[in-house]
């Protein structure tokens, strides 16, 4: 019974991380190729293909959200003492999600810029910061439902405890 509580409690918090980066991603990673504004032709002029600037943007966002979101969920993991193949699968399932949301930022951000405004929030309330944020959310949803009713039935089955599923 302990356990099913635990993993209740740390799939929470792996849906809180998650969806708190999907927010940081659509304010501060979908607005960057944006705000290079005016200023971009200078970025293009350089000796090197668009298609390595947008990977090194999108190398450097997933690198950040990785370490913040990795640090948060291992510590939540470690004060929780959830099963290490609990927070092992927690890990992995962020390592997908931040290069998911990272991806999905950059992409939009590319496909949609705003090279006329210089106020991010502007840019993010835009059409492609609304549809960033809105497949952000249901990329988040799609990936923690696929993993989480899984874990609560081979939980439930490997502690010997029955749980019953209520729809």
């Amino acid at each position: 019974r302990d356990l099913f509580w635990k993993n209740l409690i740390a799939q929470m918090n792996l849906l809180a991380t998650s969806l708190t980066l999907a927010t940081f991603a659509s304010r501060f990673i979908f607005p960057q190729l944006s705000l290079e504004g005016r200023r971009f032709w200078v970025i293009g002029m350089a000796p090197m293909e668009r298609e390595k600037i947008l990977v090194g943007k999108l190398a450097l966002s997933f690198t950040c959200s990785l370490l913040i979101s990795e640090f948060l969920i291992g510590i939540s993991s470690v004060m929780l003492r959830t099963p290490p193949a609990l927070a092992i699968l927690h890990a992995v399932a962020l390592f997908g999600i931040c290069l998911g949301l990272s991806g999905l930022a950059v992409g939009l951000g590319a496909l949609y810029p705003n090279f006329a405004e210089d106020n991010p929030s502007k840019i993010v309330s835009g059409f492609g910061g609304t549809l960033n944020l809105v497949l952000s959310l249901v990329f988040v949803l799609a990936v923690l439902a696929v993993q989480a009713v899984p874990c609560f039935f081979f939980l439930g089955r490997w502690s010997g405890d029955e749980f019953r599923l209520v729809i």
